[in-house]
Order: structure tokens, then C-alpha cells, then sequence
């Protein structure tokens, strides 16, 4: 249930709880208001974490992949680093010393692309701990949002069907789920 569904069930109750004569007063009314308002806010900050994983997960993918990159580049200078070295044996002096040479320029580059990888893994670690965060806090998000859903049914339940038990229990349900949205925003 969007947030304004919640405003359009909360009127249908009250037209039904007023069109039956039911003498539930202006505080049962603003319970529900409060709800509704809750639950817009914890449907927008569930939506907002979807998207802030979404964004967080592709910068990790991302960087995984510049890592990769970064690896198989190594491996390659690493490989031809030693198709040069084999090659200087079999020929003569001269050619060898320029091999060997070109050898060792692929060496330093390839040993030079080590911290550019590890640092690329860290960042990735890094984000990834991010996504997980903002999962988590989705998690909330939407375990506020079914609270407060509940509670607004079951008040809305209450309201009708006349029973005081069932408004309270709406209401304890709506606390919960403020209290979950709470913690999201805490966490």
C-alpha cells in the first residue's frame, strides 16, 4: 500500500465510520494521519535506499571491473616479460641486451600496476560494505512500512466493526512501525 492509498483508505473508513453513526472522535482521526504521514515517509526513504544500493552496486561492479582490467594488463606485461627474456637467449649479444632491456621496462610497469590494484580492491570492499548499508537500511525502511500499513488496516478495521481492542492494536502496530523507521534512519 503506497501512502496515498492509505489517505484514500483512511477516508473510505471515515465516510463508512461516519455514515454508520459510529462516534469515534477527531483523536482516531489524527492516529490515522500520523500514520498515513509515517508511512509516505517510510515508503520515500525504502524507495530512496533501492536506489542508493542500485547506484552503490554499479560503482562496485565498476571498479571490479577497472580492476580486471588493471590485472590482465599485468599479466600481459608479465607474459610478454618473459616471451623477451626466452628470446634473448637465442640470439646474438647485442639483441639480447635490448631484449633484456625491453624485459625489464615491462617488469617496473608490471610492478608498478601492483598498488593501483590493490587500492582499486579496497575501494571495492569499501563500496561494497556500502550497498550492504543501504540494504540494510531498505530492510528497515520497508519493515516500517508494513507496520504502519497494518496498523492503518487494523484501525481502519476497528473503526468499523466497533471494536476498541482492534484501534489499539492498530495503533501498537503504527508504533512499531515508527519505530522501525526510526532505527532506519538511525542505522
Amino acid at each position: 500500500m503506497e501512502a496515498s492509498e492509505a489517505f484514500e483508505h483512511h477516508e473510505h473508513i471515515q465516510h463508512a465510520a461516519h455514515g454508520h453513526g459510529n462516534g469515534h472522535g477527531n483523536g482516531e482521526q489524527a492516529g490515522f494521519a500520523t500514520q498515513a504521514a509515517f508511512l509516505a515517509v517510510a515508503t520515500f526513504k525504502a524507495n530512496e535506499a533501492v536506489k542508493e544500493a542500485i547506484q552503490e552496486q554499479t560503482k562496485v561492479s565498476d571498479t571490479h571491473f577497472q580492476s580486471q582490467t588493471q590485472t590482465s594488463r599485468q599479466i600481459e606485461l608479465e607474459l610478454n616479460n618473459a616471451l623477451l627474456n626466452a628470446i634473448s637467449i637465442s640470439v646474438p649479444a647485442s639483441a639480447a641486451k635490448q631484449l633484456q632491456d625491453a624485459a625489464n621496462t615491462l617488469d617496473k610497469t608490471s610492478t608498478q600496476l601492483d598498488p593501483v590494484i590493490k587500492d582499486l580492491d579496497k575501494t571495492a570492499s569499501e563500496q561494497s560494505h556500502a550497498v550492504r548499508h543501504q540494504n540494510d537500511q531498505h530492510l528497515l525502511f520497508e519493515l516500517a512500512v508494513v507496520g504502519l500499513q497494518i496498523g492503518i488496516v487494523l484501525a481502519g478495521v476497528a473503526i468499523i466493526v466497533k471494536r476498541r481492542w482492534l484501534m489499539y492494536l492498530g495503533g501498537f502496530a503504527g508504533v512499531v512501525g515508527v519505530v522501525v523507521l526510526i532505527a532506519g534512519f538511525a542505522s
